[in-house]
């Protein structure tokens, strides 16, 4: 493995833990049932026991950073490759958007009645405005983007498509 492809590993790995370890370092202040769903209003709506959140947690950071890992291995067509670091990018986005997620969801269930969604639709956009400027730069492939026939027949489709829908991401961050 090259040096950079290790140190990216290491740099998403470390993304990774950070919530995990946020957890331990307050877990037994943690409340027995701490809130996993919010409705509009900010009032938890779903509850679960403290220990759903360490596999809350693990599923959507280390599971999902393995699945993306995983993923240009089972590209059937080696388009991923062709791509250079966007979809490095694409994991980053994401892995650092659902840690920065549970670290929310955590510090929620630590502090009640401190939920606001107005933060919550701010990261949201936030991903939404990450995900539109990457999706503009992103080549046809079978994983990632609007993946209709049409789109991966044609690059300039896929181009196209990708650019309306980068600016119709973007504009949705902002209402």
């Amino acid at each position: 493995m090259k040096t950079n492809n290790l140190t990216r590993e290491l740099i998403l790995w470390t993304i990774v833990l950070i919530p995990l370890v946020y957890l331990a370092l307050v877990w037994d202040r943690l409340p027995e049932q701490v809130p996993v769903h919010f409705n509009l209003k900010g009032e938890a709506d779903g509850w679960a026991g403290k220990t759903a959140m360490i596999f809350i947690v693990l599923g959507t950071t280390a599971l999902l950073n393995l699945i993306l890992l995983a993923v240009p291995h089972i590209d059937p067509k080696r388009k991923l490759d062709h791509m250079g670091s966007k979809y490095h990018q694409l994991r980053f986005i994401l892995i650092a958007f659902m840690a920065v997620l549970c670290i929310f969801l955590i510090h929620t269930a630590l502090n009640p009645g401190t939920f606001r969604p107005s933060a919550l639709f701010m990261l949201i956009g936030g991903l939404f405005i990450a995900l539109g400027n990457y999706f503009q730069a992103v080549k046809p492939n079978y994983f990632i983007g609007i993946r209709t026939p049409w789109t991966l027949e044609s690059e300039q489709v896929w181009r196209k498509t990708h650019r309306l829908g980068a600016f119709y991401g973007s504009l949705a961050a902002y209402c």
